[in-house]
């Protein structure tokens, strides 16, 4: 296996999967309703939902990155708006 889409595969594990870390990010949100998820435990901080639209943000940057070789910088922020 190329280096490449071994590093492809584990970035997809870390999504869904056996991942190399522990539990994958889909297993660690498990049971975690909309509600929890967009409730801020400290004040001015990051939710559940922007920490995972934030983490989904890069994993996407990093596949694009791998299968391409070219890397394209957020024109806003890497910190998407949360929607419905």
């Amino acid at each position: 296996m190329k280096e490449t889409q071994r590093l492809l595969d584990q970035l997809a594990r870390s999504y869904d999967g056996d991942a190399w870390h522990g539990p994958s990010l889909k297993a660690s949100l498990e049971g975690v309703t909309a509600e929890i998820a967009s409730t801020s435990p400290v004040p001015n901080g990051h939710t559940i939902w922007e920490i995972v639209l934030h983490i989904c943000f890069w994993q996407n940057q990093a596949r694009k990155y791998l299968e391409t070789g070219l890397m394209s910088l957020p024109e806003k922020s890497d910190w998407p708006e949360v929607g419905e």
